[in-house]
């Protein structure tokens, strides 16, 4: 057990020997589509909502290589949006937050606190990890024996993401990609679309 300790320590202190603390932020839209749930009448409405906001992405950067580096990290997204639904019969505007935690690979502009010349114009990031998301919207829905029901517009699942960094004006830019997989009992999923810079 002492050993397990003293090797999880110095891995861990191995790993953030020369970690760099990154953070980025921007605007961000995202779509969520899903199925009706079990029970729920043939002719109700498929669940979904789109939503636009705010986008903060602090990260640590390790095992900083020459042109490259991993990092953790948690991609947030704030955001308010107008669902309007048939079976509840109104309008809302909904508050959503999504907050992912992400491992990813990045090369190129924007891997390290301070760049080769060959990496300050253009660079790249790809990743993967878990999503949750919750809203204040709500699902509603007829069900098979005519009643109606409604379920909490909430998520979770698996993510990737993949963007670019470029480098205008003397200020790194990015432009990201994401698609998370529901795993909840609406299997919504999600496409996110992001324009930020880094701070």
């Amino acid at each position: 057990m002492k050993h397990t300790f003293l090797i999880t320590l110095v891995l861990i202190l191995t790993i953030y020997s020369n970690a760099q603390f990154a953070v980025g932020g921007g605007i961000t839209y995202f779509v969520s589509n899903g199925t009706a749930p079990s029970g729920a009448a043939l002719n109700s409405d498929k669940p979904g909502y789109a939503a636009q906001g705010v986008f903060v992405y602090p990260r640590y950067n390790f095992n900083v290589k020459d042109n490259s580096s991993l990092s953790i990290g948690s991609p947030i997204s704030a955001t308010l949006g107008g669902l309007v639904n048939s079976r509840g019969g109104n309008s809302t505007i909904t508050a959503t937050f999504d907050i992912p935690l992400v491992l990813d690979y990045n090369i190129g502009l924007g891997a390290k606190e301070a760049q080769s010349e060959d990496a300050k114009t253009f660079g790249g990031f790809i990743g993967a990890g878990f999503s949750f998301t919750s809203t204040s919207a709500r699902y509603f829905y007829s069900k098979t024996d005519g009643s109606n029901a409604e379920i909490p517009y909430r998520s979770f699942g698996p993510l990737v993401h993949a963007g670019i960094r470029t480098n205008i004006a003397n200020r790194n830019y990015f432009l990201r990609g994401a698609y998370k997989i529901g795993l909840d009992k609406l299997k919504l999923n999600t496409f996110f679309i992001t324009v930020g810079t880094m701070f």
